[in-house]
């Protein structure tokens, strides 16, 4: 396992009360390095179970449109692994009480094809100034009240 690139504030403070863990997808393990889409939730939530927050959130995959750069999938492979991961990060840790950012789903960052509209991906993986907006209000939303509410809504519907 490769060390850490960057400082999790929240183990680095133990006096905090309240933090917010927001667990990225991990595009480049499974565009570049090929990680199946199990072993990628896998490893995100076994990160995430290891960290104190009060409110995890797991964001699902945006598309990309040079996926492997340099590496072992092609673009179509990445969103068909794409695909399963955003439903596998919904069915295993809303359940549990996390909360799922579904930036996957998003019209104008998220669906098939969306890493294509340079005015959002200038490079066909990673988000312009206009994109990061879009991204930050979807998290926002997951752990807003309203978004709470969907959270408690869904784990309901699934415990039926």
């Amino acid at each position: 396992t490769p060390a850490p690139d960057t400082v999790d504030i929240a183990l680095a403070n133990s006096t905090m009360t309240k933090s917010v863990l927001v667990m990225g997808a991990p595009t480049n393990d499974i565009s570049i390095a090929a990680c199946l889409d199990t072993d990628a939730i896998s490893a995100v939530g076994t990160y995430a179970a290891a960290r104190t927050a009060s409110r995890k959130v797991f964001c699902t995959l945006m598309p990309r449109t040079n996926a492997g750069g340099g590496g072992n999938r092609n673009t179509a492979q990445f969103q068909t692994v794409r695909a399963s991961y955003n439903d596998l990060a919904q069915s295993t840790f809303g359940p549990l009480g996390y909360f799922v950012a579904d930036i996957g789903r998003d019209a104008t960052i998220g669906v098939s094809g969306a890493a294509s509209n340079s005015a959002v991906f200038p490079d066909g993986t990673h988000l312009s100034d206009a994109g990061e907006p879009i991204y930050t209000r979807i998290i926002d939303d997951a752990v807003s009240p309203r978004g709470r509410r969907k959270l408690i809504n869904r784990i309901a519907s699934w415990r039926r």
